[in-house]
């Protein structure tokens, strides 16, 4: 489609003034300030569930602005709505700190065969870990990994109900309910996330449960320093909206 044809159409990159930066040219004040106007567009348009249009014109503020990974994010998640699994990759060199679309429909199509309650057989010198939802704070999970090891098959996790970024709405509805070990013991959750918002004063923990004799050993955790982002950043307007 042409230049023009796709202007008529409101998807074009470049507005009125022409194309946006080029390889290795920084966006200008103006094409900053044009992009952010079309992803204004388009988070209307993904509001009101027009996915399409939402794609055109984030694709379009792509276009001016390269370098803001909002823009991909939010045009990733349209492409899900829309179900064109994989169609908005990332141009090379560019850095997203969201989840790709590709990533998503592969753990979706690992969920979709899971029962709804899984069964794990643990033998006498084996264990596993119960870990619940950390709520977003990631350097209270590494404090985790740190206290507890890394996850591994000599190491496993068993975790559930986790709050997932929005990208992963998508594919949340197929994560198992619960995991019964060894046919004994219904593992549901346990709270991971000490200090729960930044205010609560709280203690995380996880579980131990060992195939000898499946007796739950809690271990307890405080909150570790982190850098200084507002607690619960992820409950803004891309989790309400579906986009930012």
């Amino acid at each position: 489609m042409a230049e023009g044809e796709r202007a008529e159409s409101g998807g074009a990159p470049g507005g009125p003034d022409g194309p946006g930066p080029g390889p290795g040219r920084p966006p200008s004040a103006a094409d900053v300030e044009r992009a952010e106007a079309l992803k204004t567009r388009a988070n209307e348009f993904f509001k009101a569930k027009d996915y399409e249009q939402a794609v055109k014109f984030y694709s379009a503020a792509i276009e001016l602005n390269p370098g803001n990974a909002i823009y991909f994010g939010n045009r990733s998640l349209a492409h899900l709505r829309t179900e064109a699994y994989g169609a908005a990759p990332r141009p090379h060199g560019a850095t997203c700190p969201l989840v790709s679309p590709q990533i998503l429909v592969q753990v979706k199509e690992v969920l979709a065969k899971l029962p709804t309650l899984v069964e794990t057989t643990l033998k006498e010198t084996e264990k596993v870990t119960v870990c619940g939802d950390t709520h977003g704070q990631f350097y209270d999970l590494l404090n985790i990994f740190e206290l507890n090891g890394l996850p591994s098959e000599s190491n496993p996790y068993a975790k559930y109900t986790a709050q997932m970024f929005a990208l992963f709405s998508e594919v949340f509805e197929w994560l198992p309910l619960a995991q019964c070990i060894n046919g004994r013991v219904l593992c549901v959750t346990v709270f991971s996330a000490p200090n729960y918002c930044d205010q609560m004063g709280n203690k995380g923990s996880y579980i131990h449960l060992r195939g000898s004799d499946l007796r739950p050993d809690f271990h307890q955790f405080t909150a570790v320093p982190h850098p200084n982002v507002k607690p619960m950043i992820y409950a803004n307007t891309l989790l309400q909206l579906g986009m930012m």
